[in-house]
């Protein structure tokens, strides 16, 4: 009997190269490819499984991948962050705008990568206050609420709003004063703000000099928590004359003050929610028209006093772990490329260098940035903000500021995967 049955075919044995004989086991994924990769990558990762999803969402993952952020930041470049303001805010220091653009600086190639492109329900002041902590930005305005964001993963939440401010009502100015900051100690991040219940600045013709009624509160807001909660009023009145605070690694977020003396800045515990009078470096008045600065940088406190405030020579740049203690460089402006970089705000943004040696650091002067090398005490002109930086639109073209007198606001960056909603950490 004659049957149709085809014979059979015997398949092809491949053998697989060498490099994926076998898969990766996941805690070798997880622990050598993953931490190593940038937020944007991680997002996607996050979307392939739930288990790839449940390792880049573990709080040790997440802490392992910030502590390495940390670490990649090397010469010769920075890690940094840049917000236009977009309008002319010199001459009209009242303007108001609908949205936020934040972007990542590029200084080799003067390009920016629009990361934060964000419209608000409400309108809010041009002229606001900035300030980092681990990839989270708070950004304090005039007309508003607080807002809080993640540049790496575009989270955005606007903070319901706080206390009424009595001098946001009667002052105009850039003073709107939030920031935000890490407790090591509870595992928590958070914004802290001050506030005026009254605010009347009354002049004395008789004595020549002007004096504050005050009644001054402050409140903090936990990151992942529901609505901000009081602690104790501040010792003595807050005033920044535009400059922000700063945050330390030990929790400590410090402020200038509106009285001149005794002479002291304000030092706020995340811990214990206290406040203390520090004093300033010797020989600073730490006053609130003098145009001294102070910025957490890599969890150290930096402040950079001018030894004249109308012709200043020698910048002095104080650098401790907590309470100010040393004088760490002395900038002398005789080398100046500009020879007006003192006469402004001068705050240094990053520094920098190989190893655990501090090289470089970055200065900001209104909408330039300058590089001062420490080893041969000369500084570099790295970019004009407002003629030279392409900033990139939401369609990927780019524009440039000029002619518009736009504020530039540096800050320094950390790329992280830390969400402001759950407590990923």
């Amino acid at each position: 009997m004659e049957t149709n049955t085809r014979p059979h075919k015997r398949g092809r044995t491949i053998t697989p190269p060498p490099g994926t004989a076998a898969a990766i086991p996941n805690d070798v994924l997880f622990s050598h490819v993953f931490l190593k990769l940038p937020v944007k990558s991680l997002l996607r990762f996050k979307a392939v499984c739930r288990s790839w999803r449940a390792a880049v969402d573990d709080p040790a993952f997440v802490r392992r991948h910030l502590e390495l952020s940390r670490t990649a930041i090397r010469p010769p470049l920075p890690s940094l962050l840049v917000i236009p303001s977009k309008d002319d805010v010199y001459n009209d220091p009242n303007a108001l705008f609908e949205d936020v653009n934040i972007h990542r600086l590029r200084l080799d190639t003067a390009e920016t990568d629009l990361m934060v492109d964000k419209a608000f329900r409400n309108e809010i002041a041009c002229r606001f206050l900035p300030t980092h902590c681990d990839g989270l930005v708070a950004i304090a305005n005039e007309t508003g609420p607080v807002f809080v964001c993640n540049p790496a993963t575009r989270e955005v939440v606007e903070l319901p709003l706080g206390s009424p401010d009595a001098k946001e009502e009667s002052y105009h100015g850039p003073d709107p004063q939030a920031a935000i900051g890490f407790d090591p100690w509870h595992n928590r991040y958070y914004v802290s703000r001050y506030f005026y219940r009254k605010y009347d600045e009354l002049f004395d013709e008789d004595a020549g000099m002007a004096t504050l009624d005050y009644d001054i509160g402050h409140e903090i807001f936990t990151l992942g928590g529901g609505r901000w909660e009081a602690t104790r009023d501040p010792p003595r009145p807050i005033h920044s004359n535009g400059r922000t605070p700063a945050c330390t690694g030990s929790g400590a977020i410090y402020w200038f003050l509106a009285e001149l003396e005794p002479y002291a800045l304000l030092k706020f515990s995340l811990r214990d929610e206290t406040f203390d009078l520090v004093n300033p470096p010797p020989g600073c008045t730490a006053g609130v028209f003098d145009r001294d600065y102070m910025i957490g940088i890599a969890g150290q406190l930096y402040y950079v006093h001018r030894d004249d405030q109308i012709c200043p020579k020698n910048l002095d740049v104080w650098v401790a772990a907590d309470d100010i203690e040393s004088l760490r460089y002395h900038v002398d402006l005789r080398n100046d490329p500009a020879d007006h970089l003192g006469m402004h705000g001068f705050m240094p943004v990053v520094s920098f260098g190989g190893g655990d040696e501090t090289t470089t650091l970055l200065f900001v002067l209104s909408r330039e940035l300058f590089i001062y090398d420490v080893r041969t005490e000369s500084f570099v002109k790295v970019i004009d903000a407002q003629t030279e930086l392409r900033y990139e639109r939401p369609d990927g073209s780019r524009y440039t500021c000029d002619p518009t007198d736009t504020m530039h606001y540096v800050l320094p960056y950390v790329e992280s995967i830390i969400s402001i909603r759950a407590r990923n950490y």
